[in-house]
């Protein structure tokens, strides 16, 4: 929940986990542990972005990726992607606001 603040931090190796284990499930981590240019881009347009929004999302997370370097802990380069990545959202005012994303996971998990 509090992830998308901007002044939180997180560092735990469990948070590194889960964000790698999320993004295999999502099917946008390639066999090597890294970002899947073709699958990462389509994820982005089936959830809403356009083919210009998308692009500076990959140049992103390709940036940050590269930035992590070749840690071999999976976990905790997934985590220093990330938290790459939150950081450059909030420098272009594209980070999602915590709260809004916490209503809309009430109203999800009220529907079903």
């Amino acid at each position: 929940m509090y992830f998308w603040k901007e002044d939180f931090q997180v560092t735990s190796r469990e948070a590194g986990c889960a964000i790698f284990c999320l993004s295999k499930k999502m099917d946008i981590i390639d066999p090597e542990g890294k970002l899947h240019k073709g699958k990462t881009n389509d994820f982005l347009k089936q959830h809403g972005s356009d083919d210009d929004t998308a692009r500076k999302v990959m140049d992103i997370l390709h940036n940050c990726e590269a930035d992590a370097g070749d840690n071999s802990d999976d976990c905790m380069r997934a985590l220093d992607v990330a938290m790459c990545f939150k950081k450059e959202m909030h420098s272009l005012n594209w980070a999602p606001d915590p709260e809004v994303l916490l209503e809309e996971l009430m109203s999800e998990m009220r529907a079903q």
